[in-house]
C-alpha cells in the first residue's frame, strides 16, 4: 500500500482504472445495470441516458474525492485517510452487502418477474 500512496497521478491513474476493471464488484454492478438496461426496451437516446446516469453515480465517489483533493488538498487529507482506513478495515463486509444486495434483486426478479423493476 505504502507504494501505491507513493505514485504519481498518471501511473495511479491507470493503477486505478486497471484494478477497478477487474473488481467482482464492480464487474457484478456493471453487468446488473447493463442487463436491467438492456431489459427496459429502451429508445437509443434514452438507454444511452441511462448508461451516462449510470456512468456518473457510479464515478460520484471517486470525482468528489479528487475534487476535494485537487480543491484544498491540506483540509482533505484528514477526511480522506480516515475514510480509506474505514474502507480497507471494513472492505470484507463492504462487499458482502453489496453483493447480497444484488443477489436478492437478481433472486427478486428471476422469481417474480421484476420484483423491484
Amino acid at each position: 500500500m505504502a507504494t501505491v500512496d507513493s505514485l504519481a497521478p498518471a501511473p495511479a491513474a491507470l493503477l486505478g482504472v486497471a484494478l477497478s476493471a477487474v473488481n467482482p464488484k464492480n464487474l457484478a454492478l456493471t453487468v446488473t445495470a447493463a442487463a436491467s438496461i438492456a431489459e427496459a426496451g429502451m429508445s437509443g437516446a434514452d438507454t444511452f441516458i441511462a448508461v451516462a446516469v449510470f456512468a456518473i453515480v457510479g464515478s460520484i465517489t471517486v470525482a468528489g474525492s479528487v475534487l476535494l483533493f485537487l480543491a484544498d488538498a491540506e483540509r482533505a487529507a484528514r477526511p480522506l485517510q480516515a475514510t480509506k482506513r474505514f474502507m480497507t478495515d471494513n472492505n470484507a463486509v463492504i462487499m458482502t452487502v453489496i453483493l447480497l444486495l444484488l443477489g436478492v434483486k437478481l433472486l427478486g426478479n428471476g422469481l417474480g418477474g421484476g420484483l423491484w423493476d
